[in-house]
């Protein structure tokens, strides 16, 4: 009998985000929790017979026990055969959020790095945090399914339909993480027709999330040449932006312009991210016999052990400093 599967990875329950401001965190645990919801309405109105949960469900350092309680009703709800692969963040061992609870009994929780046939699919677990061995050889059926093989790419998952040698290089499927930090590529839903033996029925089909995620927007600030056009430019961005976007700042920043952060001026939302790692930076270039002040601080600060963030922002309060000075 032919069979749907749904395929997802990633959902990241009650992960802490601690790369990111509090409010971030808390919108992107929620969002995790909308997903859940989504994965559920989707298995049923597409009648998958089972749903297939790849790597990074939670973060089980950090779960809660109300969070693990929706988990279990939401899977209950699906009433259909469960398969639950740990990877990176949510690794099995008697320990695990996993393993210290009843789950419904449709639900099956991988707990072995080797090859596991479940429903017919092959699935291997990662059981420590280093990792699961990469288990090549036949899998024992014609689909096999797991989380990535190293934390290098944590979060992106593979499938197969090669069921005699199995090698990276044959992976049909990348998933990448339903939940991903903003800035980072969201994966999507992946719905696999397989038939009676196994093997697939056609190429999977995906699905983009419908619950709302982060969008990357680009602010290229070269021609910017004040640090009151800069808040102006960047005041107006955060102000269009949707909660968990990204404003990317692009370009190279003038001489003398002052990033919020040293110039005193927060941004007026923390629900945003803004990305400042693609900025490059602006220095004068004083003639050699030029011994003025601003030339002299110029060289200083070109010789001094630091970021080119940091010399340019210590510059450019230098320059301010230096025209109160001449103004007063």
């Amino acid at each position: 009998m032919a069979q749907r599967v749904l395929a997802v990875s990633g959902l990241n329950l009650d992960r802490a985000w601690p790369e990111f401001e509090p409010t971030i965190g808390s919108l992107l645990r929620q969002r995790s929790l909308d997903l859940l919801g989504e994965v559920v309405q989707t298995g049923l109105e597409r009648d998958c017979s089972v749903v297939l949960l790849l790597g990074d469900t939670m973060d089980r350092g950090t779960v809660r026990q109300d969070t693990l309680d929706v988990l279990a009703s939401a899977v209950e709800a699906l009433d259909r055969t469960v398969i639950v692969v740990p990877g990176p963040r949510d690794w099995y061992d008697d320990n695990s959020p996993y393993a210290l609870r009843s789950w419904p009994r449709d639900v099956h929780v991988c707990t072995t790095a080797q090859w596991e046939v479940v429903a017919g699919l092959a699935v291997s677990a990662w059981v420590d945090r280093s990792g699961a061995p990469s288990p090549y050889g036949s899998p024992g059926a014609p689909f096999a399914a797991r989380p990535a093989a190293t934390q290098a790419v944590a979060g992106a998952h593979l499938l197969t339909t090669d069921s005699t040698q199995l090698d990276p290089s044959q992976w049909a499927t990348r998933l990448r993480p339903l939940q991903n930090g903003p800035g980072q590529v969201h994966g999507d839903l992946c719905l696999i027709d397989l038939d009676t033996d196994g093997s697939e029925d056609g190429a999977p089909a995906v699905l983009p999330a419908k619950t709302p995620g982060s969008a990357t927007h680009h602010l290229d600030v070269t021609d910017i040449g004040t640090t009151q056009e800069l808040q102006a430019a960047l005041g107006d961005a955060v102000r269009r932006a949707q909660p968990l976007d990204t404003i990317r700042i692009v370009g190279q920043l003038q001489v003398g312009v002052l990033l919020p952060d040293y110039s005193g001026d927060p941004l007026a939302r923390n629900d945003v991210v803004v990305e400042w790692s693609d900025l490059e930076f602006a220095f004068p270039d004083y003639a050699p016999d030029d011994r003025s002040v601003r030339a002299e601080l110029a060289r200083a600060l070109a010789r001094a052990p630091r970021e080119p963030r940091q010399k340019h922002q210590a510059l450019a309060l230098g320059l301010r400093a230096l025209a109160v000075e001449e103004g007063a």
